[in-house]
């Protein structure tokens, strides 16, 4: 081979290898652009995802953390577990106005006004809401029933803080102290003229009878009671009969009697032993008992 094709066959050999080169360089150059761009696509994409998370987390804040999310929630501000409806709004299921988590008297009937905790007002203070209170004016500190109302433990008709004798057995007839009514006694001689409450001398004596009786048997106690006819109005018969009543009982205390066991009470013309048709019924109406009863 000649000199001018060996020069030929060199230059021809450096020529394809720059070729080579440049193709090689080419293909590196977009292997690694395309690199590049995939990087680009993946943080692109991860910010996307990122801005998608940030906006469904914003959808599904619950920012008093009630269970329910911000955008269905009508209360935001509920207070720490309270119970919530769907709504978010806090349970009042009496409707009281007072939610159910505060409420400490829960299923007060509608339309009851009810207190800061949700119960209804007990104006007695015994206990028992008015709204169910059959007594409403129940003295303080008395024990008292569902209704309200005070103990009648033996079912006599009067309640414990007044019943002097507690226990007496059923059907018994009792008086105003729940006590047995061992007998009752018209005073005779004690009878006095209309419109009068003086007594008379044989209703002093009869009533010295009844205070040695008393002195004998201290366990006794009395009942005074006054009576009256019919004779004019009703205001005027009960101060009346009250005052025939206290006139006796007065001379009882004067022989001697503790007061203590002495009761006196006027009862009118509600109580008539006789007609008040004739003046001798009229009579037999003005007068004056004595309810003997013994304490327990």
């Amino acid at each position: 081979m000649n000199k001018n094709n060996k020069l030929s066959v060199k230059i021809l050999s450096i020529i394809t290898f720059s070729l080579v080169f440049q193709v090689l360089f080419a293909g590196c150059a977009l292997t690694k652009s395309a690199k590049t761009d995939a990087a680009v696509t993946k943080i692109d994409a991860a910010q996307a995802d990122a801005v998608a998370f940030k906006g469904q987390s914003n959808l599904l804040a619950d920012d008093d953390n009630d269970g329910v999310i911000n955008t269905d929630d009508n209360c935001k501000d509920t207070l720490p577990a309270t119970l919530v409806d769907i709504k978010g709004c806090a349970l009042d299921t009496d409707g009281d106005t007072v939610a159910d988590s505060h409420d400490a008297c829960r299923g007060t009937p509608r339309g009851v006004k009810v207190d800061e905790r949700g119960c209804g007002f007990d104006d007695d203070q015994d206990g028992v809401p008015d709204y169910r209170d059959r007594c409403g004016n129940t003295i303080r500190d008395v024990s008292v029933d569902g209704n309200g109302c005070e103990w009648d433990s033996d079912n006599d008709g009067v309640v414990d803080s007044k019943d002097l004798c507690a226990g007496t057995p059923p059907g018994v007839k009792v008086e105003y102290m729940g006590c047995h009514v061992i007998e009752v006694v018209t005073l005779l001689g004690v009878h006095f003229t209309t419109g009068s409450d003086e007594l008379s001398a044989s209703a002093q004596k009869t009533l010295q009878g009844v205070a040695k009786t008393l002195l004998e048997h201290p366990r006794m106690r009395v009942e005074v009671a006054g009576h009256t006819d019919n004779t004019g109005s009703d205001t005027i018969n009960q101060q009346l009969s009250l005052n025939r009543a206290r006139m006796a009982t007065q001379f009882l205390v004067d022989l001697g009697i503790s007061p203590k066991v002495l009761t006196t009470r006027g009862y009118a013309a509600t109580q008539p032993v006789s007609s008040n048709d004739s003046q001798e019924g009229r009579s037999l109406n003005r007068r004056v008992e004595m309810r003997f009863v013994e304490i327990d």
